[in-house]
């Protein structure tokens, strides 16, 4: 159900109660899985509220992505500093039209999204973003190998069955409505094939452990010629080659993909090692192209199923070769 930009207001202003702030103006700034509003105190410090797509991350998973970014920044990889309560809490409930949301707070990163950088920059630095960003991945996953949450960090698995399972976490992507019979074929028969291929692979620390899990260029922001991620709001545990695969999935047709995937592994591996990744890409890459199906299926509010028909078009052809 989509929340208009009053009703998003209204809400944001009832949970700001909960913070010592002063709200000077607010304006909803993004709608996708949620709601952002961005909030300038009487200060002129600029805040990002959040307002939580209900029914997606419960408050445990909530507060699991919350512990999981303090412990990035106390490791030096900075993502936007959440702003607790009064009393302490990184979350508040509110009610929109009966339904409760929960909302949190965080600081304002300034500098520019990664995503215009790639589209608007000359060929050498496209590559430099790239190899930037093949090593911020590499951080994340170099940290959360070494990082040990306690028992109350609950957060959701990219596994086979999360992925590409008979129920999978971003919806039943062969079952869209949007697609023909003979496509929605395909995908069914493709899945039941990579199922088998991801658990084959098997979940060595390795290789798999706790991911942003959509860290596209969108989800980037450049300050200071550093690399920042932000929107960590489908982080759990998964295949380091996902992460990869969402970073590049959508510039697979770009002239210059191939530049810009070496470029990516190689930041990485300047980072930590990564073994059989050109290998097992194709594979992931196809997989992102499959769940973004069930995401888009699953929010008609967000996405036109017009706009996926390329998609689709195109994944068909990459599940023929794998």
């Amino acid at each position: 159900m989509r929340v208009d930009d009053e009703a998003s207001i209204s809400a944001a202003m009832d949970a700001l109660t909960s913070w010592d702030i002063e709200v000077q103006s607010a304006e909803v700034y993004s709608r996708s899985e949620n709601v952002v509003v961005r909030i300038v105190d009487r200060q002129d410090a600029v805040y990002a509220l959040r307002i939580h797509r209900p029914g997606y991350n419960s408050i445990e998973e909530l507060r699991a992505e919350l512990i999981w970014e303090t412990a990035l920044n106390q490791s030096g990889i900075a993502t936007p500093p959440h702003v607790l309560t009064r009393t302490g809490e990184g979350y508040v409930e509110v009610a929109i039209n009966g339904r409760p949301y929960q909302v949190g707070l965080i600081r304002w990163i300034p500098g520019k999204i990664l995503d215009e950088l790639i589209h608007d920059a000359g060929e050498a630095d496209q590559v430099h973003y790239f190899a930037q960003l093949g090593r911020l991945l590499a951080a994340l996953h170099q940290h959360t190998a070494g990082w040990q949450p306690d028992q109350s960090f609950v957060r959701r698995s990219w596994n086979a069955d999360g992925l590409v399972g008979s129920d999978p976490l971003w919806g039943r992507f062969w079952e869209a409505s949007f697609l023909n019979r003979k496509e929605a074929q395909v995908l069914r028969q493709a899945r039941d094939v990579i199922h088998e291929r991801l658990l084959s692979i098997g979940e060595d620390p390795a290789v798999y452990g706790l991911i942003h899990a959509d860290l596209h260029p969108r989800n980037v922001i450049v300050h200071d010629g550093t690399l920042q991620a932000i929107d960590f709001d489908d982080s759990g545990f998964g295949w380091h080659y996902y992460d990869l695969a969402v970073a590049l999935r959508e510039f697979i047709g770009h002239e210059r993909y191939v530049e810009f995937r070496d470029a990516m592994l190689e930041g990485y591996r300047f980072v930590r090692a990564l073994h059989l990744a050109e290998e097992r890409l194709p594979l992931f890459l196809c997989v992102r192209g499959l769940v973004t199906v069930g995401w888009a299926a699953a929010r008609p509010e967000i996405v036109n199923p017009e706009q996926m028909k390329p998609h689709v078009s195109n994944l068909v052809g990459e599940l023929s070769e794998l």
